[in-house]
């Protein structure tokens, strides 16, 4: 019914955290073997839910996991819409970023540093402040 695992790894190779990842594959599979929106698109014709497209919204880490979800989703339901309110930033190749324009709106709102962030600059500030506790003589417990 979706898009196999295979089809959609080159997809998803470089985006977000393995645990947006995993939140992302869990809800598809649960959607998936519930028929969740097989059922809510159907679920009365006559008032046009057969007609309703998918749009899926998400804030912060919920953001990166509804953009993950909708390239999961992306090939069975062609018109799905993504919202994605300040996700966390710098997590997307740029292949990715090609591949998703044309179907997940990503906003930030004022000066939210996380979705500004990329991985290489937190992992930067990491080493900066193991290097900078390990230099200081000061106790550290």
């Amino acid at each position: 019914m979706f898009a196999s695992d295979k089809e959609v790894e080159a997809r998803i190779k470089s985006i977000y955290t393995e645990g947006m990842v995993q939140a992302a594959e869990y809800i598809r599979v649960k959607l998936e073997e519930e028929e969740i929106l097989s059922r809510a698109f159907n679920h009365n014709p006559q008032r046009g839910t057969d007609e309703f497209e998918l749009v899926l919204v998400g804030h912060s880490l919920g953001a990166g996991t509804a953009s993950i979800l909708a390239i999961l989703l992306r090939q069975h339901y062609p018109s799905l819409q993504c919202f994605s309110y300040s996700p966390p930033g710098g997590s997307i190749s740029m292949p990715a970023v090609e591949y998703t324009k044309s179907f997940i709106t990503s906003v930030v709102v004022g000066k939210d540093v996380v979705p500004r962030i990329g991985l290489h600059q937190l992992e930067s500030l990491r080493a900066d402040l193991i290097n900078t506790i390990k230099r200081s003589k000061d106790p550290k417990a």
